[in-house]
């Protein structure tokens, strides 16, 4: 199995860019966001879950994301977890994935560790400018997962912003290819979508 790891800011167009390659690519990709992967907050009340940085690397739960990575590797299903957004916690619920000859690990903060980032063939970071990032970012908690407008742009403030400074720009030097996706990148999809092609025969 070969894994593509696309990271970047939050609302930087990586889900965009996966569609992208998809539609591209015309093959029936397997997608494992990083999002799955929040820790389980059932213990805490709405409230509290409110108060969770889902910015800072100890938002999530490496240790099952490392696991069921190395599963899939060595050619065993998973039942990776549904995320809530919503209410914050994980769904009781689960998918079950089988490994893909191509796999498109997605998500903010991945190189950070080197367990993720050893069981990964290419780096891929989308490049986005901040003002278009804190747009997307705002339009998304505001209508899918429910937050008003003031909440939403606090946590972008108090924790997107300063996390994605302290943790997910430095992914950038570490990426094998870097996607500005300010500008029109739809030659860099195509190239990526091509080499998934070949890879998926």
């Amino acid at each position: 199995m070969y894994i593509i790891g696309i990271t970047g800011g939050s609302g930087s167009g990586k889900t965009t860019l996966v569609k992208a390659l998809g539609e591209l690519s015309n093959q029936p990709l397997q997608i494992l966001s990083q999002d799955r992967y929040y820790h389980n907050q059932d213990h805490l009340t709405p409230a509290e879950r409110r108060k969770t940085n889902y910015d800072h690397p100890d938002a999530f739960d490496y240790a099952l994301l490392i696991s069921q990575l190395k599963a899939l590797k060595s050619g065993k299903s998973i039942d990776a977890p549904i995320y809530d957004f919503v209410n914050e916690t994980r769904k009781n619920e689960t998918d079950t994935i089988s490994p893909p000859k191509v796999l498109l690990l997605e998500g903010i903060l991945l190189m950070n560790r080197s367990e993720v980032f050893d069981l990964v063939d290419l780096w891929i970071y989308v490049d986005t400018d901040q003002d278009h990032r804190l747009l997307r970012r705002i339009r998304r908690d505001t209508t899918e997962r429910g937050h008003d407008l003031e909440t939403a742009f606090s946590r972008y403030t108090q924790q997107v912003k300063p996390m994605h400074d302290t943790y997910v720009s430095k992914a950038r030097k570490k990426a094998h290819l870097v996607i500005n996706n300010d500008d029109d990148y739809a030659e860099a999809a195509q190239f990526i979508a091509l080499a998934i092609k070949q890879l998926c025969q």
